[in-house]
């Protein structure tokens, strides 16, 4: 009894201080009600494509939205009173020729409501195509393309010759392609437009210089595609004028079989393609050919298959103005701290950071999401980013950033980011401490000065593809990186470090961790007896084909195999000969001529899908995998 009158205190002080919250007083010290106020547009008029809108309001009591239509999706449904304010619609295509209207409705709490309609123009405002590429093999012929619309429309060619073009008068479009003689695929574009220009779209013709013609009806940029995580299902036009097959890369790409044809004239067939869900954790890659039967290999044509990890990406970018909510490279973040609580944990979102240089005040809290850095801002596909191009986090008298137990056991990464910076006397475990399940690749840590393990602690996790130079380690225990716990290392360099710890001025490796492909070199000691410069290890260190600096004294002699030894001078026979070692214009990729090219354990890194080292060069370039970041493109 007594916890009930408890609570209903509580409730009767929380009722009295938001009323309270309600009200003004004036000079006389006469009490008013705020007035209730919306500041918003009165109506919302969007065209026929799907839309993502974001809609400004000002209100002066906290608001809600809601609507009745199906097809409007409100992203962000309530919010604040008193300062400006956004709400969030996701607008869903019109397939229908006839024009349609539902509402959003604002309501702040029980003192105001306001319904703004919205209307989404038809399909019949615009100018569609029943496909936007049309094929011709070499012979040539005619096409005949029903144009959807309600616009009287006209059309105009834009580049390209060999076809003729015309409107029938039931307002078709009639297409004849001579025969191609010229030895090369000839392409022609013609845009449709109505009567004011106001409504276009474009038509692209391609003819080959072969008889056989097989061919997904898809324009060039439509041949790589993204899909959800979830998984989607599509049917797809292939032209051909023979029997055809198709064959897909992996078991996630489903494709049903081409039907029979025993026409000879060219024709267009429907494949469904199912994509499965995608239950990793990380971005992944495939592809469709079609081509003639029993001859796919020499006649194909290919769609390329990208398919996302998170449900969400949350965007940032350096140059964004403030105020962004992280939905889009438009409305983007502008710090990186924001985007890093944006993306909540095993919510299934992904981070996209801008290039760019991004000062931090605090320590970043790493959770259980990927976070993808490089971008130029404008990306679409995470594989459209350019990966010698990286993202800046620029530290300080702290710690960068850390990230703790994973406890849902996903499996994430960093990937694409320059550390530097960090400056601390710090004892503490370092400027990046990552546990479990987490994983770095294609960094850079570089130029950091701290306490202890400047180039950061990592337990149970992976580092891919990364560069560690520059750093210095003060204190008295540690060294400049330190793996712990079954932390694996594919193709990492380090290199030009210098640690006074007892651990010495490489690396640290401890409880069972592994290195492949990795490079140990130019790492001090600064301690005045020297010690452990490149790396201080215990028996259950396994080592495969990595390339360490001789002269070195180890803790405990780890388990070795294909392990080079590398001269102390760069430019030697046995050197690594990187590019260049000079301080301020490093670089660590290899020379031709370097004996770590071809030298790596391959299996490794094609068991873990890596396809690209640092700068994005494709791995594997020779023979068989080089060792350290940079593979040499040969």
């Amino acid at each position: 009894m007594k916890n009930k009158i408890f609570s209903y205190l509580l409730l009767g002080l929380f009722l009295s201080f938001f009323m309270r919250a309600m009200i003004s007083c004036d000079d006389d010290g006469i009490v008013r009600r705020i007035t209730p106020e919306l500041t918003i547009q009165d109506e919302i008029s969007v065209g026929p494509m799907a839309e993502r809108l974001v809609i400004n309001l000002k209100s002066s009591y906290p608001w809600f939205a809601e609507t009745e239509a199906d097809w409007i999706n409100i992203r962000r449904v309530r919010g604040h009173a008193l300062k400006p304010d956004s709400i969030i619609l996701e607008i869903a295509e019109n397939t229908e020729m006839a024009n349609r209207t539902g509402y959003i409705e604002i309501r702040l709490m029980d003192q105001l409501s306001k319904r703004i309609p919205v209307t989404q123009l038809s399909r019949g405002s615009l100018i569609t195509l029943p496909k936007k590429v049309i094929y011709f093999n070499r012979q040539g012929g005619d096409e005949i393309v029903d144009i959807i619309t309600e616009q009287d429309w006209q059309f105009e060619t834009i580049s390209g010759e060999g076809f003729s073009i015309s409107k029938s008068e039931n307002g078709k479009m009639v297409i004849h392609a001579e025969m191609n003689t010229t030895g090369n695929t000839r392409q022609q574009s013609i845009r449709l437009f109505d009567e004011n220009r106001t409504v276009e779209n474009q038509l692209t013709i391609i003819q080959s210089t072969r008889d056989e013609l097989v061919a997904w009806a898809l324009l060039p940029e439509e041949k790589d595609c993204i899909v959800q995580r979830a998984g989607e299902s599509h049917e797809f036009l292939v032209t051909l004028n023979r029997e055809a097959e198709t064959r897909s890369s992996a078991n996630w790409i489903k494709v049903s079989a081409i039907p029979a044809t025993n026409s000879t004239e060219k024709t267009d067939v429907k494949v469904t393609v199912s994509i499965d869900e995608n239950l990793d954790y990380d971005e992944r890659y495939g592809y469709i050919l079609v081509g003639e039967k029993g001859n796919i290999d020499n006649s194909c044509d290919t769609i390329y298959i990208a398919q996302r990890a998170a449900n969400e990406i949350v965007y940032v970018r350096a140059d964004a103005p403030a105020g962004g909510d992280g939905s889009s490279w438009e409305r983007a973040f502008n710090t990186i701290s924001a985007g890093m609580t944006a993306a909540d944990y095993a919510k299934l979102k992904e981070l996209w950071v801008a290039k760019g240089d991004y000062q931090i005040t605090t320590t970043l809290n790493w959770k259980e999401v990927n976070v993808f850095g490089g971008f130029e801002g404008n990306e679409v596909k995470r594989k459209d980013r350019d990966f010698s191009q990286k993202s800046r986090i620029i530290g300080g008298p702290f710690q960068t950033m850390n990230a703790w137990n994973n406890e849902n056991g996903i499996r994430v990464f960093i990937d694409g980011f320059i550390f530097e910076g960090a400056n601390s006397q710090s004892d503490y475990m370092g400027p990046l401490e990552i546990y479990k399940g987490r994983g770095l690749r294609n960094c850079i840590i570089r130029n950091n000065t701290y306490g202890k393990n400047s180039g950061g602690y990592y337990d149970n996790c992976e580092l891919i593809n990364c560069l560690f130079y520059g750093n210095s380690s003060l204190g008295s225990t540690g060294a400049v990186v330190h793996v712990a716990n079954g932390t694996k290392l594919y193709n990492v360099t380090i290199v030009n470090n210098q640690g006074g710890g007892g651990a010495g001025g490489g690396i640290r490796m401890d409880k069972g961790t592994e290195a492949y492909n990795t490079i140990l070199w130019g790492n001090k000691d600064t301690r005045p007896k020297g010690g452990y410069h490149q790396l201080y290890s215990d028996s259950n260190v396994k080592l495969y084909n990595c390339a360490i600096q001789t002269g070195d004294a180890i803790y405990q002699e780890p388990t070795k195999s294909n392990v080079i030894s590398l001269s102390s001078d760069n430019d030697a026979s046995d050197g690594p000969q990187f590019t260049n070692i000079n301080s301020g214009t490093e670089d660590f990729s290899l020379r031709s001529s370097s004996s770590c090219i071809d030298k790596g354990l391959s299996s490794a890194i094609e068991t873990l899908n890596i396809f690209y080292d640092i700068t994005g060069n494709h791995r594997i370039a020779g023979s068989s995998v080089d060792i350290g970041a940079y593979e040499y493109p040969q």
